[in-house]
C-alpha cells in the first residue's frame, strides 16, 4: 500500500516540489540552534498563503489587546 501527501490546510493531495513548513520549539534561555523539531505541515503554495494571511491577523488581533 502507498502513502500518499495531503495538504494540512484543505486536505487535498500533494504533488512535490510542495512547501514543507517545519514547527520548531525553544526552551526558554536556549541557544537558537538547539531548537527542537515538533512537527511539520506539508501546504500547497496557495495553502501557504491563506496561512500566512490568518498567522498575519492573528499576530495583530494580539498585538491588539
Amino acid at each position: 500500500m502507498s502513502s500518499m501527501l495531503v495538504c494540512d490546510v484543505c486536505g487535498k493531495p500533494l504533488i512535490r516540489p510542495h512547501y514543507r513548513l517545519r514547527l520548531l520549539r525553544a526552551e526558554p534561555e536556549q541557544q537558537a540552534n538547539v531548537m527542537k523539531t515538533v512537527g511539520n505541515l506539508d501546504m500547497h503554495d496557495e495553502c501557504l498563503n491563506r496561512f500566512k494571511e490568518w498567522l498575519k491577523e492573528t499576530r495583530q488581533k494580539e498585538i491588539a489587546k
